[in-house]
């Protein structure tokens, strides 16, 4: 009986993990070309091996990857309370990175592949990171942009600290 209840217990929080991993976590307000036009971004899942067009409205989830095109800015708002300005010819990825020690929220990370970012933060719901390969940017209800070319990362402090 103690088995039976434990591999319950067990399938359960399975499930439950995997319907909270695929709760959709931001959406695409907005894109732009600079002719007015709205413009182009492309969506790909942790399984999708091609891109896909993405529109005005588009939620994402943890692992989903955003790219704009050439002539497109976008905005995307972070349902913990951040929004996302995605300049031109960027690649961004948003992960979940591990437990934060006694609080239990989860610390959700997006990943600058290629290209630039503004990100304005309020409050947030739950701790936010910026990823380069410059390093790891802790988010504290700042303003600031941050663009990565081949190996240089340049920050920019607009509001905060």
């Amino acid at each position: 009986m103690k088995t039976a209840c434990r591999n319950l217990l067990l399938a359960t929080l399975l499930m439950a993990a995997t319907a909270w991993a695929d709760e959709p976590i931001l959406r695409v307000l907005d894109l732009k070309t600079p002719s007015g036009a709205t413009g182009q971004i492309q969506h790909r899942t942790a399984k999708d091996k091609q891109w896909y067009q993405a529109y005005v409205g588009t939620t994402g989830v943890l692992r989903d990857h955003f790219k704009t095109s050439p002539e497109t800015v976008a905005a995307l708002e972070f349902f913990i309370g951040g929004r996302v300005g995605v300049n031109k010819d960027t690649e961004i990825e948003v992960v979940s990175e591990r437990s934060v020690a006694g609080v239990g929220t989860s610390v959700q990370r997006i990943i600058l592949v290629n290209g630039a970012l503004w990100l304005k933060a309020n409050p947030l719901k739950q701790p936010l990171e910026i990823q380069t390969n410059g390093g790891t940017m802790a988010i504290r209800g700042t303003e600031f942009t941050l663009e990565k070319k081949s190996d240089v990362t340049t920050f920019s402090l607009l509001e905060g600290e």
